[in-house]
């Protein structure tokens, strides 16, 4: 399907289609419909995460040589296996704070399109919590913190 680069152009072949700039006034709306629609078919398993990254490339130098206005000199990267992982805790929250050790644990749920990696990187607390006040157990995409 060709669409029409500008208004202009519709308008002298009567197209009623919206042309290229009136559909995307600017390039970070094209950018966020496309990376919608990626993630969407990546939680929906059609595609694989490691290739939304490629079809985004692909996709946004489509756009910028079709005169979606104000392409960007060069693209923020994006990670969809980021982006369609979420990490659940078993306790959502640790009260009260009584200094007495409790399990919790994190899981890493990923769609089965995706290959991802976690792992924690970093435990922090709040009125006067240290290191000495937590350990990480398990292997990475289940850890406990004790």
């Amino acid at each position: 399907m060709v669409l029409l680069r500008h208004a202009t152009q519709a308008a002298r072949g009567a197209d009623p289609r919206p042309s290229v700039a009136e559909r995307y006034p600017t390039f970070d709306a094209y950018d966020t419909k496309l990376i919608t629609a990626i993630n969407s078919t990546i939680q929906e398993r059609v595609l694989l995460c490691e290739d939304g990254t490629r079809e985004l490339a692909r996709l946004r130098q489509s756009g910028a040589t079709r005169d979606v206005p104000n392409p960007p000199a060069s693209f923020a990267p994006y990670s969809f296996a980021l982006a369609n992982t979420n990490v659940t805790a078993s306790e959502p929250t640790l009260w009260p704070p009584n200094s007495k050790m409790v399990s919790e644990t994190l899981t890493v749920n990923t769609p089965n399109t995706c290959s991802a990696s976690c792992s924690i990187v970093q435990v922090s607390g709040d009125r006067g919590a240290s290191q000495a006040d937590w350990q990480v157990t398990g292997a990475a995409g289940n850890q406990d913190i004790f």
